[in-house]
């Protein structure tokens, strides 16, 4: 226990340098930024702090962003002039713009690719269970008989599993965004223009309230799919090249978020009652 005590303070100490460099020059998330030394280690710090201070309910929160992120939403996030990027209304209030905006006809085809992807949506969140139970029994020494650790082969088999659900996912998407994109009309385009460069601060503040009426009768997993489409419209809009990619985003979104890491940045920028302790969040 006190090699796992010094290992988290190790940690701890790790993240809180990352993030004072960031306060202090604040540059911007950029690919170079990414692949450089210093934010991979800041990354396996918080996965690691995560999987030793956490738990198998911990490990198997599962942010429905996290399937298909390829539209530059992570970037939009990382760079928000307004620093509000990873505030947990920053997603709302992009959705809600782009929900208010458009016809009943282009918000049915959300809609109804939600209903379509649901089941997957959840599917690669159970299957995503194999990987977290065997870490964590690796981690706590509760090995099958007769192993003796992890098999590479099996965690590729389980990984390649989740990647053909993720492409599927990915490439439906791509084509519903697309259409939805071009089908937008010149009105549309000026709100969207009017937001683009800015921060969450100067955006129109469109409230739940008004946009409910679109969004009644949905489900709740059919809805969080609905706004997750509805910022990766916007963020796909935004943006000409949308190959940023988050220190932790390829393996965040396979393995090494099976750690836990995805709930504490959640219940960093909750309110307690956003994120119950002891409990895991839906995946939908």
């Amino acid at each position: 226990m006190n090699i796992l005590r010094i290992a988290c303070r190790s940690m701890m100490l790790l993240l809180v340098v990352a993030m004072s460099s960031r306060a202090d020059s604040a540059p911007a998330f950029t690919m170079s930024l990414t692949l450089a030394d210093g934010g991979q280690r800041a990354t396996l710090a918080f996965d690691g702090l995560a999987m030793m201070t956490g738990n198998l309910d911990a490990q198997s929160f599962f942010p429905p962003g996290k399937v298909a992120d390829y539209t530059g939403f992570q970037y939009l996030r990382d760079n928000d002039p307004d620093n509000m990027g990873h505030n947990t209304s920053f997603l709302t209030r992009v959705a809600n713009n782009v929900i208010y905006i458009l016809t009943d006809s282009q918000l049915a085809q959300l809609e109804t690719l939600a209903t379509n992807q649901l089941s997957q949506i959840n599917l690669y969140g159970y299957k995503r269970f194999a990987l977290m139970k065997a870490f964590r029994r690796l981690i706590e020494g509760d090995l099958p008989t007769g192993a003796t650790g992890l098999n590479l082969s099996n965690v590729k088999k389980v990984s390649r599993e989740l990647y053909l659900i993720d492409g599927q996912i990915s490439f439906d998407r791509a084509l519903l965004y697309a259409n939805i994109l071009n089908s937008l009309t010149s009105t549309q385009k000026a709100y969207l223009d009017a937001m683009k460069g800015k921060g969450w601060n100067s955006w129109p503040d469109i409230t739940n309230d008004q946009i409910s009426s679109k969004m009644r009768g949905l489900p709740p997993g059919t809805s969080v799919a609905v706004m997750t489409y509805a910022s990766d419209l916007y963020s796909w809009y935004s943006f000409s090249r949308t190959t940023f990619s988050a220190p932790g985003a390829a393996a965040s979104k396979r393995l090494t978020c099976s750690s836990g890491a995805a709930i504490i940045k959640e219940a960093s920028t909750s309110s307690p009652s956003t994120v119950p302790d002891g409990t895991c969040p839906s995946t939908s």
